[in-house]
């Protein structure tokens, strides 16, 4: 994660020098920041007990669908209906909301048996992918709403889907 991370300013580095000045824009700088924040949020994150994310990954997850809606209803920055103003700031719920729904699914499907190999205990799964990725898809947003779609699959895999029902 650390290399993709400095490959990443590396690229913005040399996107942004100037030849003839010998300079490259401030924006490097800005992404270093932005590094050393998510760097600091990794370690902190890994301290968090997984019993802890557990106790609040529902009230997460609909706080998540809560701003999903926000969207909707707030003004928004731009023509599209994507983005929460806060001030100077502005917040994406959509990516949020994917957090919120891996603490979700993971919480359910790791939290009791179920028999995944049977079409009516996969309705619950599929319904907590379902409603973020419909509001994502009205922003609109295809991008982000297939990634919802795209999580669901490894994690009913790896709570003991077989292979051959995923596929079908």
């Amino acid at each position: 994660t650390l290399l993709m991370m400095l490959v990443g300013v590396l690229a913005i580095y040399s996107a942004t020098y100037n030849i003839e000045s010998g300079t490259a824009t401030h924006m490097y700088r800005k992404q270093l920041v932005w590094m050393a924040m998510a760097v600091l949020a990794m370690v902190i994150a890994t301290f968090i007990p997984l019993s802890m994310l557990y106790s609040f990954a529902y009230p997460i997850y609909a706080i998540c669908l809560v701003l999903l809606v926000a969207v909707f209803i707030l003004p928004s920055p731009g023509p599209t209906k994507r983005w929460i103003a806060l001030g100077a700031m502005r917040l994406q719920p959509s990516e949020i909301a994917k957090i919120g729904t891996v603490l979700v699914l993971s919480n359910y499907l790791s939290g009791r048996k179920i028999l995944l190999d049977r079409l009516r205990f996969l309705l619950i799964p599929f319904s907590l992918v379902l409603v973020p990725m419909v509001l994502i898809l009205r922003e609109p947003d295809l991008g982000t709403s297939l990634v919802f779609a795209a999580l669901l699959f490894p994690m009913l895999y790896w709570a003991g889907l077989k292979l051959a029902h995923l596929f079908f």
